[in-house]
């Protein structure tokens, strides 16, 4: 039995025209989820012999944060085509592994890594979004069988697209906070001031949560 994770890359930066796409590095929040990531196959007994990648930078970052929590023992290794290449080269690359990896990970870019996972169990129906993880068991006793259709997925793990609703109605207590405290200070009284104000105090409370947020989950990675 040979096991695989596939794993897209975490949130980049935006395309610019200054900076190669190839260029592109991890964000301050893709390199924090991808950490928290990491620690949740941990927690899953989930650790890979060998880790494939893309030479792209916003996936050799990702390797390098899940190498730092796997260990040394660790392999990598960089190919060009899971950068620009189709899924029935990323099924190539996976027959040529060595017999003594039976956990492999493979760090990539869609369509191409969301096309094999597809093609490796047809219970996969939907593209995965950055920072995804899909793991699947594959009944074989050597790489150079894999084929499609012949995985089980066995465990996902997708980021969230929504706010919880606990995170919405924090975001409404901090508006109410900061709307009492200003209008008091200024001695608001009008309706069309009042309304005024709102605007810019509700786009703040968002960002202030935001950083919140963020910093949070530092000092939380940084405890784990």
């Amino acid at each position: 039995m040979k096991k695989i994770l596939l794993v897209r890359h975490g949130v980049a930066e935006p395309k610019n025209k200054q900076k190669k796409d190839i260029n592109r590095s991890l964000t301050f929040e893709g390199k924090i989820y991808i950490g928290k990531i990491a620690s949740l196959l941990i927690d899953k007994s989930l650790r890979p012999a060998l880790i494939l990648t893309s030479p792209a930078l916003r996936c050799k970052e990702t390797t390098e944060i899940l190498c730092k929590v796997f260990g040394p023992e660790t392999g990598i290794q960089e190919h060009r085509q899971i950068y620009d290449g189709k899924e029935k080269e990323l099924l190539a690359i996976l027959r040529e592994l060595p017999e003594s990896a039976d956990c492999v990970m493979m760090v990539g870019h869609n369509p191409a890594l969301s096309e094999l996972a597809m093609s490796l169990d047809i219970k996969v129906k939907k593209t995965m979004p950055k920072g995804s993880v899909l793991f699947f068991d594959i009944d074989i006793e050597k790489w150079e069988n894999i084929k499609e259709k012949n995985a089980s997925l066995k465990y996902y793990v997708y980021p969230a697209r929504k706010k919880s609703q606990k995170y919405e109605k924090l975001l409404k207590s901090v508006e109410g906070v900061l709307f009492e405290h200003l209008s008091g200070n200024l001695d608001i009284k009008d309706e069309k001031e009042i309304k005024a104000l709102k605007k810019p105090i509700k786009k703040y409370s968002r960002k202030l949560l935001q950083n919140l947020t963020k910093y949070l989950q530092v000092l939380f990675f940084l405890i784990d």
